[in-house]
């Protein structure tokens, strides 16, 4: 999926008030490297910094609760 189609579908599912900038996994501020993606079980916005993704630590949706590497 297009980066650009992507983010028009977080927005007209999800509508973020606020951008996100912290990781969902550890809460540090996200960087180069990191990422925005929607939650597989029910699309809401899930941020992983650089670190967490390469150690494949574990993230919670605040949403739905689903649980991911």
């Amino acid at each position: 999926m297009g980066s650009t189609i992507f983010l028009n579908y977080l927005t007209m599912h999800h509508p973020m008030e606020e951008t996100i900038e912290f990781c969902t996994s550890c809460g540090r501020g996200l960087g180069e490297g990191s990422v925005v993606f929607a939650c597989p079980n029910c699309g809401a916005p899930i941020a992983r910094c650089n670190r967490c993704r390469e150690q494949s630590i574990p993230y919670k949706c605040p949403n739905c609760g689903f649980e991911g590497p």
